[in-house]
């Protein structure tokens, strides 16, 4: 179907088909997408395989007539209704022959209200098993794609018919000589996989030290933090004991990350940790939704500007609950211009007295503060005169409050900091002479007004001490 990539183009196109192959008028693209807008769901519609979810359940009816609540369209309860649905389709099939090697016998209340989920427990145990252990327990490679031999290790060969039947696997002629009969199986898409590898985490007998383990293991890079982020979801909305985990994880992950990129001379994945904080806030919102309460780790911060990593907030009170939860032990702040948002200024004044201890990564953008005393800071971005801490009170004559900071910054300041990295932006140096303290291990200059005289002596000062130093025109990050 051409223009699956468009919210607006496959609602018109799926609406339209069915109207027509059901024979109804009553059904609109229009109607539907100001049902969206109106429950704040747009962002569910940035994917297909969601979108295509919300829209079945408009077209059938179940949103008519009442308020669409946020437990109606958390992502569990998305993928719950898709299972449902899938299940559905073996109607006719024998699906009460009982599974095998499983040792979980009961589903959660919450899909109490799934009727063929309900007639088909024990299916639903069995691809929930199959689904965790092709997920965490494989090799990565093999996580995806499996062949026959690995799903009979789980499930039998009724089961796996039943499966295909419904669609929640899928089998495909492979070209190649890796599986035997050149077929091979998966999951209709990653995400049901995820969806079903939480849930097996939450109605196993097993020990939950297990899970973490596995977690730990399979999620230890800083590209697999985003990797795991639909399972991540899922967990929140299921198990709040290892959402937790997973969320420590993903900021060691992180601040790991940080640590090694800092001592090479590189700037923090700036760009990570935004998408890991979105990525967090999503979990504390699905959580919140599905009931359940949980303290999620959160140690690394974009604040203001048009940083879209609190999105998924629809309202301010749910944020100020993560934001407390997380305001101490900040490990990094990348603080955009918000001259304007004294929400965000209010959020960054409750992080600053909590972390000064644990602070080590700090960019500055557009926020004329000062720098206070932080004694484990290891990098430091500063940006147009800005320094950090106490906001204040800019005077008219804005050009030379600007220099006053930048004089005190460069002569006072940063000479008794720990920082291993220093990156200056569009700062006004002139001939100023810079005292640099002994921790720094490199130095970047972007777009800064400095004479040749003071550029010179910095180059000869850094020569000297075998500290990296650069002079460029672009910013990285």
């Amino acid at each position: 179907m051409t223009g699956i990539h468009d919210p607006v183009k496959l609602t018109e196109k799926v609406v339209s088909f069915l109207n027509d192959k059901y024979h109804r008028d009553d059904r609109s693209a229009a109607e539907f997408s100001m049902m969206i807008a109106h429950a704040h769901l747009g962002r569910l519609m940035s994917k297909p395989v969601l979108a295509m979810q919300l829209i079945h359940q408009y077209y059938v009816g179940k949103f008519d007539n009442r308020v669409v609540s946020d437990a109606d369209t958390t992502q569990l309860a998305l993928y719950s209704n898709m299972v449902d649905m899938l299940l559905g389709h073996a109607d006719g099939e024998d699906t009460h022959v009982q599974t095998t090697k499983n040792q979980a016998t009961e589903l959660p209340d919450y899909f109490d209200h799934f009727e063929n989920i309900q007639d088909s427990k024990h299916l639903v145990i069995a691809i929930s098993n199959l689904a965790f252990t092709t997920l965490l327990k494989q090799n990565k490679q093999c996580a995806i794609v499996y062949d026959k031999d690995t799903i009979c290790k789980i499930i039998n060969d009724h089961e796996m018919k039943l499966f295909l039947t419904a669609g929640i696997l899928t089998q495909k002629q492979f070209i190649g000589l890796r599986f035997k009969e050149n077929k091979s199986y998966m999951f209709l898409h990653k995400t049901l996989q995820e969806n079903l590898a939480a849930l097996h985490m939450l109605i196993s007998r097993d020990d939950n030290n297990e899970y973490m383990s596995l977690i730990k293991e399979n999620f230890n890079e800083p590209c697999s933090v985003l990797d795991c982020s639909q399972l991540f979801t899922f967990t929140c909305a299921l198990n709040p004991v290892l959402a937790e985990h997973m969320s420590s994880c993903m900021m060691d992950v992180i601040t790991a990350d940080c640590h090694d990129r800092v001592e090479r001379g590189v700037d923090p994945d700036f760009k990570l940790i935004e998408n890991a904080q979105k990525l967090i806030a999503i979990g504390f919102v699905e959580g919140r939704a599905n009931g359940l309460s949980m303290s999620l780790t959160l140690t690394h911060f974009t604040i203001g500007g048009s940083s879209p990593a609190m999105s998924p907030f629809a309202e301010r009170p749910k944020m100020d609950m993560l934001y407390c939860a997380a305001k101490c032990g900040v490990k990094s702040l990348n603080i955009r211009g918000m001259h304007h948002d004294m929400y965000a200024l209010s959020n960054l004044q409750l992080f600053s007295a909590s972390s000064k201890h644990t602070l080590e990564f700090l960019a500055v953008r557009d926020i004329h503060l000062k720098l206070f005393d932080l004694t484990k800071l290891k990098y430091l971005f500063v940006c147009r005169n800005s320094a950090y801490y106490e906001m204040m009170h800019l005077p008219v004559n804005f050009t030379e409050v600007q220099n006053q900071i930048a004089d005190e910054f460069i002569s006072k300041t940063l000479p008794q900091l720990s920082v291993w990295r220093v990156v200056l932006y569009w700062i006004q140096l002139g001939d100023k002479q810079m005292t640099l303290p002994r921790s720094v291990r490199s130095i970047c200059l972007y777009d800064v007004a400095i004479s040749e005289w003071s550029r010179q002596h910095l180059m000869e000062w850094a020569d000297e001490n075998k500290i990296e130093f650069k002079v460029l025109d672009k910013i990285e990050f």
